[in-house]
């Protein structure tokens, strides 16, 4: 092994740490050089292969990957080995048969900005350390809630690290501006209620389990076949909790914009004129929904939404966004300050920067910058380009409907669905006539039997659960750079018609077998 003057050993067997024997720029130049390529045939694998996924089970993946920490170098030809293995037993977000999921994959010029805003490797908290980060997260915040319809000028919002986060602080400000004394002495003697619809987000539950309010103060609302909040419901379960006890304080309702299951969009109006007599925090989890705002078509799902006081939108999910990217946007801006400000002065001091001192208002302290994501993707294809694709979506998904009802082996869960969610069974011809306990009980057995069968050959990954009662059905949402033609659609549905009939068959040729 050879040596420079000063002693040092080159990296000759690539085993010593770079950055003692290469400058910055050369050491990004040999990492790009090792791991650029890779990145491309994963990217290039996502859109040709005929697989999303290669499914090993987690013990056989534990024993593929050998994941161990040495206390010495690796080697870069090994690190590079390593990390296509891990791309080649990950899932391909961007393959059209993985659709498990609310996202899929990401536009590239997103990914890109995600690396500049690493490569940056700036903390969003106050304006020093961040200025034009903060300048452009203050901006895109500014522009997101006047497409909710808050005035840009009073309203203000945070990104958050997803929507669960991004409920948890919309709850958290809604306590401290109805319930001020609680950021000093907690709950005394008003027993706080949050009232959601029985479809609303996990993640409210969560969140009221990390306030101390308890998930049996979370009051879950009945719905609708589509998914949706029944006002009525919702008046009598008000009137109810505040006549149990003088000291019951219902305080917030959480209403869906897009479920997560049906895609059911709870009606915002009614709802909001019932919790303004109780003088409740009206809050909106348009997660998934929330593209439906760029199209003058669809936005009437949420007419309302303007006269309420914090909305989520994740544009990870129908915009195409990488991951994460979710927006808390409040129509009183000052309130988040008031909420969440503490003395801190080794941080937080006054002047003219500390509009832009964004720990300030938050309940995070590092925060990544996710709003360059989000800000170069906008700059990069326009509203229009948004509008376009949402529309194009919910095209695609009429389509998709159609495709099913004319195919006899299926049955929609819900006929004419609110949004881009199509839930369907697969339903053989004589299961039609069973009684309700035979078929429910098949159509739970077979749909859990292919959808495992299916994601274990890594053929296709789609989601399938109960709701409401209702025995086990495929979801199949189109979502973020989602582009499906009708053949993609059909493809769908043979492959779940093939592994169904092989099922049946399998199952009736044992049984003939044994009798």
């Amino acid at each position: 092994v050879s040596t420079q003057s000063t002693g040092v050993e080159k990296q000759t067997d690539e085993k010593f740490p770079p950055e003692k024997i290469m400058s910055t720029t050369q050491e990004f130049d040999q990492l790009c050089s090792a791991f650029l390529p890779v990145v491309r045939d994963f990217l290039e694998t996502s859109d040709s292969s005929s697989s999303p996924v290669t499914y090993k089970t987690p013990t056989e993946l534990k024993d593929l990957l050998k994941i161990e920490l040495s206390d010495q170098p690796t080697a870069l030809s090994d690190l590079k080995t390593h990390v296509e293995l891990i791309l080649n037993y990950t899932l391909k977000t961007r393959h059209k048969f993985s659709m498990k999921q609310l996202y899929s994959g990401s536009d590239l010029i997103g990914t890109f900005a995600d690396f500049v805003a690493t490569v940056a490797n700036t903390c969003v908290h106050i304006y020093r350390v961040s200025p034009a980060f903060s300048m452009i997260e203050v901006s895109m915040v500014k522009k997101f809630c006047s497409l909710v319809g808050f005035s840009e000028s009073d309203s203000d919002g945070l990104f958050c690290p997803g929507g669960s986060s991004s409920n948890l602080n919309a709850l958290v400000l809604a306590r401290n501006t109805l319930f001020p004394e609680t950021k000093k002495f907690g709950f005394r003697d008003q027993i706080p209620f949050v009232f959601c619809s029985d479809q609303a987000h996990y993640s409210i539950c969560q969140t009221c389990n990390i306030m101390g309010i308890g998930s049996n103060h979370v009051i879950k609302i009945p719905t609708d076949t589509l998914g949706c909040m029944i006002p009525k419901d919702f008046e009598e379960s008000l009137e109810r909790v505040t006549n149990e006890s003088p000291n019951n304080r219902p305080f917030a309702v959480v209403l869906t914009a897009g479920t997560t299951v049906l895609g059911g969009f709870d009606p915002i109006e009614p709802i909001t004129l019932i919790a303004r007599k109780y003088k409740m925090w009206v809050h909106v989890d348009a997660s998934w929904g929330g593209t439906c705002l760029l199209s003058n078509r669809y936005r009437i799902l949420m007419s309302g939404i303007e006269d309420v006081d914090s909305v989520v939108w994740n544009p990870h999910k129908g915009m195409g966004v990488p991951l994460q990217c979710s927006l808390l946007l409040v129509r009183n801006g000052s309130l988040l300050h008031q909420s969440n400000s503490v003395d801190a002065p080794y941080l937080f001091q006054p002047g003219p920067e500390s509009l832009y001192d964004l720990g300030s208002k938050s309940l995070q302290c590092s925060r990544k910058n996710d709003a360059l994501k989000l800000y170069l993707s906008w700059m990069y294809y326009g509203k229009n380009f948004y509008q376009s694709r949402i529309e194009k979506h919910f095209e695609s998904s009429r389509l998709f409907l159609e495709v099913i009802r004319k195919n006899p082996n299926f049955e929609l869960v819900v006929d004419k669905p609110m949004f881009l969610n199509i839930c369907f069974w697969f339903l053989p011809p004589e299961w039609r006539s069973l009684d309700f306990k035979s078929r429910n009980s098949r159509l739970n057995s077979i749909t859990n039997e292919i959808g495992d069968i299916l994601a274990i050959s890594g053929s296709l990954l789609i989601n399938y659960q109960p709701c409401k009662g209702l025995p086990c059905f495929f979801r199949y949402c189109i979502s973020g750079i989602r582009d499906d033609e009708l053949d993609d659609l059909e493809q769908v549905l043979r492959k779940i018609e093939v592994v169904g009939f092989e099922i049946l068959n399998a199952k009736h040729s044992s049984f003939s077998q044994n009798s």
